[in-house]
């Protein structure tokens, strides 16, 4: 199925699309408006937090399939951060701990998915998935209407059907 969030014609995702409405306006402020009209955007802050340029990296890749993406925040680990730093310019990405929001990290057992396990615990609405991949980001900023356990795990499921070893799918030649 065509994401119709999405500008190119790529088939990504089997999953059924939803509608949305919503998102924020820039990467810092939430505002009533998603920044792309009519297009699908998530209704919801997702931060990716990662090592070094992969956040940024993760978020360019997405908005050159789908476009714009204001409600996606990357929040990098340099190499000059301390778990602290992380963990400020990670909180101030997050924003509104009252509001739904979509932490996804890069490594489990990383700095950033550790600093995110803690930051979480102060965020009631907030849910954490390790191991992101574009598959799980495009899904997550254009499918998803919420946050419910179902939505999670079919925002899971949509990043691990998105692993594939190619020769597995192919028939191979004969000798």
């Amino acid at each position: 199925m065509m994401r119709p969030g999405c500008k190119n014609s790529t088939r990504i995702f089997s999953a059924p699309n939803r509608s949305m409405a919503g998102g924020s306006a820039g990467r810092d402020a939430r505002s009533s408006t998603t920044g792309r009209g009519s297009d699908n955007v998530a209704d919801f802050r997702i931060v990716v937090a990662a090592h070094g340029g992969l956040a940024s990296g993760f978020l360019a890749s997405a908005e050159l399939i789908c476009g714009p993406l204001p409600n996606v925040v990357p929040v990098p680990l340099e190499a000059s951060d301390s778990p602290e730093s992380f963990r400020e310019r990670l909180v101030a990405a997050m924003g509104d701990p009252a509001e739904p929001l979509l932490v996804l990290t890069d490594l489990r057992g990383g700095t950033p998915h550790n600093v995110a396990c803690v930051v979480v615990r102060d965020y009631p609405r907030a849910v954490l998935v390790s191991g992101i991949n574009l598959a799980i980001l495009i899904e997550a900023a254009t499918s998803l209407s919420a946050l419910d356990e179902d939505a999670v795990d079919r925002l899971v499921a949509a990043g691990r059907d998105n692993l594939t070893v190619v020769r597995r799918l192919v028939a191979e030649p004969a000798p």
